[in-house]
């Protein structure tokens, strides 16, 4: 009898444990978007794998000169080998379906951005017109 009341108290500890500690915060990732004076231009996830679940994005653009935006769209496919417009100025979003779109941001600008991610690989990218032609584009990798 001593040996069920003490699997009992076992049990509620464990239970009382799991409802008094905090649920786990959400991984931070950093991005900044820049430009440089040659006509560079490029993204850097910080750091650039996370786990599946909340991931909040600290977006910084720190360019002078120009607005970026911030896109996610999960893909298996090479950077080269996205669907581009007619004119191959910027990935064409009616063919990547449920893209997440994180923010715009006007030079000099951060936001922070919430999102939910499931286990994959990731295509991080600037759309504005000649961005993502001019280096704006990373993967993400997101684990189980």
């Amino acid at each position: 009898m001593n040996r069920l009341r003490l699997m009992q108290a076992a049990a509620i500890g464990g239970l009382l444990l799991a409802v008094a500690l905090p649920a786990s915060a959400a991984q931070t990732v950093k991005v900044e978007l820049w430009n440089k004076p040659d006509g560079t231009q490029g993204l850097t996830l910080t750091p650039s794998q996370v786990k599946a679940g909340e991931v909040t994005f600290e977006i910084t653009n720190e360019s002078t000169n120009l607005e970026h935006e911030f896109l996610l769209y999960k893909t298996n496919k090479a950077p080269d080998a996205m669907p581009m417009n007619e004119d191959s100025a910027k990935v064409d979003e009616g063919k990547i379906p449920g893209f997440k779109e994180g923010s715009d941001l006007a030079e000099g600008v951060s936001k922070t951005w919430n999102t939910e991610l499931t286990p994959g690989k990731y295509l991080a990218f600037c759309n504005e017109e000649g961005h993502y032609m001019a280096g704006m584009h990373t993967e993400l990798t997101v684990t189980p």
